[in-house]
């Protein structure tokens, strides 16, 4: 019973372990996991000296090198006989000229063919006769309509009613302007025409009043109604992206999908800033928005971090997702949120994550030991671009990952505003660590210096006293660590 549970979780997934792939993907990919913790620590026995004691991979003894003595080989002239040249004589062939015969040209009669004019024939036009047709006049029969007892007709007395017996149904009183139109088969409909203060009313919508003889009076719409409306507006502007992601159930509601999505958004954000880091290696007009000119990205230092990104995810962060996902499966609604209510969630989520990592990152500064197991690793430089926003030691990462995965969950978001959450909250986190103070960043477009942005952070690493917030710097300036120069 103590393996039964990893052996379900296994055998739901059974569709890969039975695919003929299966052995190949999982010896690669168990090697390279295996392999990742050790060159991590190569890459770290670079920079600290404490880890090379461990082992002589890094002591680099220079062995004397011998220079072989070089001996000349005396070069042997070879005698170069000249062969005699034979002169060949040369021989002019005659040439006969051939006789040129002129063919005599015959020229051909052209004979003209006679032209014949065809007559043409004139068709004759035919008037038709136009027949009138008689006009008979019909003629007029007086109705007595008191030979048919079910109509009355009594035009002198306004009050009375113009009745149809064969259809009790409906009354007319045209002279009476308060009287009213009205049909007993449906009893829900009156119109009074003549009186422009009455109501055209559908008792069964009584919610709808109109009154069209009237200039002065409203089409109104109880606030019911319009709130209503308005809330399935809304609901519609989200639900086709709804749909789209629900089509693809078996992706979200994957064990592998936090793991796939958190390092797939991570590695997207982070190119843009990548591919100005290279362009800005020519082009001296994008360096002036680098807020480190001096510094420069390596290749080493690519590597390095793209390594500790990887096995922070493969490591750490894939073996408690899929333990997450077997204890308490996702779910997918069917019906997609409002996007009030979508943007209303992400901004409290990014304020609580806010100060969440605010505490955090201040405790890890103010406690030395803190500092020096967990958090000294993400100082290791002093310049910040892209890839140093994961660049993390593997505590940290786990931290900022149970703060931004388990704030959405206790406020019981929709799965589509927890996406959105954590694809902001990547944006942002790249954005602080990519060295640029571009005119588009999110930090210009909040006043009064209320958002940090890529400057605030940059300030941090080189000065660790100071600007602890990720975002915002409400926190900062409250405690007094904000600093802006």
């Amino acid at each position: 019973m103590m393996l039964q549970p990893l052996w379900d979780l296994l055998r739901g997934h059974s569709s890969l372990l039975l695919s003929p792939l299966f052995p190949v993907l999982f010896s690669l990919g168990g090697y390279l996991t295996c392999c990742l913790p050790y060159l991590l620590l190569d890459l770290l026995a670079l920079r600290w000296a404490s880890l090379c004691r461990h082992g002589d991979v890094f002591l680099q003894l220079e062995e004397p090198q011998l220079e072989e003595p070089q001996v000349e080989e005396p070069q042997l002239e070879e005698p170069q006989l000249e062969e005699p040249q034979l002169e060949e004589p040369q021989v002019e062939e005659p040439q006969l000229e051939e006789p040129q015969v002129e063919e005599p040209q015959l020229e051909e009669p052209q004979l003209e063919e006679p032209q014949v004019e065809e007559p043409q024939l004139e068709e004759p036009q035919l008037e038709e006769p136009q027949l009138e047709e008689p006009q008979v006049e019909e003629p007029q029969v007086e109705t007595d309509y008191r030979s048919d007892p079910q109509i009355q007709v009594r035009p002198s007395d306004p009050g009375q009613t113009l009745r149809s017996r064969s259809d009790p149904q409906i009354q007319v009183r045209p002279s009476d302007p308060g009287q009213t139109l009205r049909s007993r088969s449906d009893p829900q409909i009156q119109i009074r025409p003549s009186d422009p203060g009455q109501t055209l009313r559908s008792r069964s919508d009584p919610q709808i009043q109109v009154r069209p003889s009237d200039p002065g009076q409203t089409l109104r719409s109880s606030a019911a109604a319009q709130n209503n409306s308005h809330k399935v507006m809304k609901m519609m502007m989200l639900q086709p992206l709804w749909d789209l992601l629900r089509g693809h159930s078996s992706l979200l509601l994957s064990p592998l999908f936090p793991v796939l999505f958190s390092l797939g958004g991570y590695l997207t954000c982070c190119l843009p800033y990548l591919l100005l880091d290279l362009l800005a290696l020519r082009w001296a007009s994008l360096r002036r928005y680098k807020l480190q000119p001096q510094s420069s990205v390596s290749w080493a230092s690519v590597r390095s971090c793209l390594s500790l990104t990887l096995y922070n995810h493969l490591v750490f962060l894939l073996p408690i997702t899929l333990l997450h996902g077997y204890l308490s499966p996702a779910h997918l609604p069917a019906q997609a949120p409002p996007l009030p209510r979508l943007l209303a969630q992400v901004f409290v989520c990014l304020l609580l994550f806010d100060l969440q990592s605010f505490t955090w990152h201040l405790l890890h500064h103010r406690v030395p030991w803190l500092y020096r197991t967990f958090h000294k690793v993400h100082h290791s430089s002093s310049s910040t671009w892209a890839l140093t926003t994961e660049a993390t030691g593997a505590m940290e990462t786990l931290s900022l990952g149970f703060f931004s995965g388990c704030t959405p969950v206790l406020l019981g978001l929709h799965p589509l505003s927890q996406l959105g959450f954590f694809l902001l909250n990547i944006w942002l986190s790249v954005e602080d660590h990519c060295g640029y103070d571009l005119p588009w960043a999110t930090h210009r477009l909040f006043p009064l210096h209320l958002y940090g942005g890529a400057p605030h952070h940059d300030l941090h690493h080189l000065n660790s006293s100071c600007n602890y917030a990720p975002y915002f710097t409400h926190w900062d300036r409250l405690i007094g660590t904000l600093q802006t120069r």
